[in-house]
């Protein structure tokens, strides 16, 4: 890992799922009370899991698998449409990452979200209460760019009031959020969540568990810099 402190008055730019929020752990949840809800055996919530394969398939794909495996009467789009309106309602308000943020905002720093996704995403805020402690907001398929693309990262910027000029960006995703960040300068923390760096080409400025654990390295820099 390079070197690289936390400054006050900086920028940082988020990732959403599995670093600001937990997606991972919430549809676990999600797919058991959906499996159980539509009648289905005890393994159908470990197969949605599995196939889903931490967001990395479809809406389409994952419930036209799902509605053929399991021979559901609803439609596809049903089935998308009933997803959409209920999985951000799971989510809930994260005391330590909401005080983290409102920490970091109080000694200066502006923060953003940048993240892939569909505008499912912005709902999934509202929950976890997550817009009122952010400056900007880039979801990817409002603004027809995604990670690792060097203009979400100027676009989510520009929407916190700030510059990338000695930004930070923490996400979990090595080549979304770190190779992309690294890539427009960013200095980078990785959130593992147990894993281990795997990338050759690069490394990120820090390696953290979890995005709790990244406010709070974020934060003791802030303090020692004061």
């Amino acid at each position: 890992m390079t070197n690289g402190e936390p400054q006050t008055s900086s920028l940082v730019l988020f990732d959403l799922d599995d670093t600001l929020i937990d997606r991972t752990g919430v549809f676990e949840r999600w797919a058991h009370a959906w499996s159980e809800r539509h009648g289905l055996g005890p393994d159908a919530a470990g197969w949605l899991v599995e196939f889903d394969d931490n967001c990395d398939r479809s809406r389409v794909d994952l419930f036209g698998a799902a509605r053929r495996r399991f021979d559901l009467r609803s439609s596809v789009s049903a089935l998308i449409d009933e997803f959409v309106e209920e999985f951000p309602t799971w989510f809930e308000p994260d005391p330590v990452v909401l005080a983290g943020l409102a920490e970091l905002r109080g000694t200066g720093w502006r923060i953003g979200v940048a993240t892939n996704g569909s505008t499912m995403q912005r709902p999934k805020m509202e929950a976890s209460e997550l817009l009122d402690h952010v400056d900007g907001v880039c979801v990817s398929d409002e603004i027809g760019v995604g990670k690792p693309d060097p203009g979400i990262f100027e676009a989510t910027a520009e929407a916190a009031g700030s510059t990338l000029a000695n930004g930070w960006m923490v996400g979990d995703s090595p080549t979304s959020d770190v190779v992309g960040g690294a890539g427009v300068g960013l200095r980078t923390i990785w959130i593992s969540l147990g894993r281990n760096w795997s990338l050759d080409q690069i490394e990120p400025t820090m390696i953290v568990p979890t995005g709790r654990d990244a406010l709070t390295y974020l934060l003791d820099g802030s303090r020692q810099s004061r």
